[in-house]
């Protein structure tokens, strides 16, 4: 790894990767790792799927992306299939390239919708790229969590419980 530059802040664990299926990872001396950090790049349909594979590799043959300024009949269906998983049949869609642009949108309609400035988040959530979410010192309630560990409730979280009341 003499070109890859590591600015994350994460230690390389695992630098080796050759081979995936579901929930594992393989390396090259053969050890499978289950992998925890899957979300990082939206994986979270498991790796190597071959279902998703088949999907992409159709697709891919037809159209990489519809862009902005044209469509396809699949971003329609795609629309009324998520719709229909969330019971808003009547609503729509908006497709993003990144959970920090979805971050960002979110931020933004809440703020619209609520008429309130600030989000609240967790003091180690990672949300995405663009300054709005990583500067924190304005516009952002930063919620500790660490002490919720020692909390009787910590199963059960009490919505009156004294250290979230002070951002309601």
């Amino acid at each position: 790894m003499d070109h890859i530059y590591i600015c994350t802040g994460h230690s390389l664990k695992i630098p080796d990767i050759v081979d995936s299926r579901g929930i594992y990872i393989f390396d090259d001396k053969g050890n499978r790792y289950m992998d925890l950090e899957s979300g990082t790049w939206s994986v979270s349909l498991g790796h190597n799927n071959k279902k998703i594979n088949d999907v992409i590799q159709k697709q891919i043959n037809t159209l990489m992306h519809a862009g902005f300024c044209y469509s396809s009949k699949i971003l329609e269906e795609s629309a009324k299939a998520v719709l229909d998983v969330v019971d808003f049949k009547d609503g729509k869609c908006v497709f993003l390239c990144s959970g920090s642009e979805a971050i960002e949108i979110s931020r933004q309609i809440s703020r619209h919708l609520t008429g309130r400035s600030k989000s609240m988040t967790l003091h180690d959530s990672y949300l995405g790229a663009y300054a709005s979410v990583t500067d924190r010192t304005k516009d952002w309630y930063v919620f500790n969590w660490e002490h919720c560990r020692e909390c009787e409730k910590n199963h059960d979280c009490d919505p009156c419980c004294e250290a979230l009341q002070k951002y309601t």
